[in-house]
């Protein structure tokens, strides 16, 4: 699956400095779940395993509904929900034959 000019450049984006703090990725941080889950997804997408992104995708959703998003900032959360977005729309391409693998 190839995957956008614009879904690789979010990779770089959602672990960038400016981006996320570095106490996001301590295992006491109440940011931890959520950032590790998005960077399961870039993994993923960066080793091809495809298959597992709706996994973490769902992952990524339940975090957020069970206020995840109040330790990070707006403009993570903010590139998070259309990252993950831009996830399913490909992969609903994908599953309809209207995008290449």
């Amino acid at each position: 699956m190839k995957l956008s000019a614009e879904l690789e450049g979010l990779h770089h984006k959602l672990n960038s400095p400016d981006l996320v703090d570095a106490q996001w990725y301590r295992r006491n941080h109440g940011a931890y779940e959520l950032v590790s889950y998005v960077n399961h997804l870039i993994g993923l997408c960066v080793s091809g395993n495809f298959d597992l992104l709706p996994t973490f995708i769902d992952r990524v959703s339940h975090s957020l509904a069970n206020e995840g998003d109040r330790y990070v900032s707006e403009a993570y959360l903010t590139l998070v929900k259309h990252y993950v977005q831009l996830l399913e729309k490909h992969l609903r391409l994908v599953a309809s034959g209207k995008c290449l693998n």
